[in-house]
């Protein structure tokens, strides 16, 4: 009882005492996240997801990359990640789902804005994260990220993990537009500028813009 009641109140705090009080305990760093307890997250979690999710999902971003490039996660990413398809009753199946999770000694972390919403999963120190795509015009836009509709217009099933996955059946143009050069492993993977949104660079830029300013006001003083 008393670690449902952990698990609850670590699930539902603010962003601030996550980062503070409890993120360093249950979002473990590894010089290499690849370990058969990883795999063992990923398949139990994906079980309950099926169970519990009312929503189709499938492997994306970095997770996939793996999967089609080298048959396993990619041991320096440390995160999984699933997307599904945002709709109106979205935060409600999340709520469900994050309900469960936390019933099976998991944390889960619901974030909202406009438009995206996530669910971020914690046991055994592993993470995944569960994140919506939403259609505007030809793309399908994630948080920060986009990428052309037909990507995503036709999913397949395949066996990962001994774990039944779906993934977009042109995953090559999807980790193309996403990734560049996917093929050839790099430690760091940065998304390519077509498939980052806009509005991302502008706050980058301001950002910096605003640094600046503040070094030109100590050098005037």
């Amino acid at each position: 009882m008393k670690e449902y009641i952990k698990n609850k109140e670590v699930s539902y705090c603010s962003k601030k005492i996550w980062q503070q009080k409890y993120q360093h305990k249950f979002f473990l760093k590894f010089d290499n996240y690849n370990s058969s307890l990883r795999d063992k997250f990923f398949c139990e979690t994906i079980k309950l997801i099926n169970n519990n999710f009312n929503k189709f999902f499938f492997l994306s971003f970095g997770s996939l990359l793996g999967l089609i490039r080298e048959d396993d996660f990619i041991e320096w990413d440390d995160n999984i990640d699933l997307s599904f398809f945002l709709e109106k009753n979205t935060y409600k199946d999340l709520k469900n789902l994050q309900t469960v999770l936390i019933d099976n000694n998991y944390i889960a972390r619901i974030f909202e804005k406009k438009n995206y919403s996530k669910i971020s999963i914690y046991k055994y120190g592993y993470k995944l994260d569960l994140t919506s795509v939403m259609r505007v015009n030809n793309f399908y836009i994630s948080n920060l990220n986009k990428c052309p509709s037909s990507c995503l217009k036709n999913f397949k099933t395949v066996l990962f993990k001994n774990t039944e996955v779906n993934i977009p059946s042109d995953y090559n143009t999807y980790l193309s537009y996403i990734y560049g050069n996917w093929k050839l492993p790099a430690k760091r993977n940065y998304y390519t500028i077509k498939g980052t949104r806009i509005e991302h660079y502008r706050y980058i830029i301001s950002n910096i813009l605003y640094e600046i300013k503040k070094i030109l006001r100590l050098i005037k003083k």
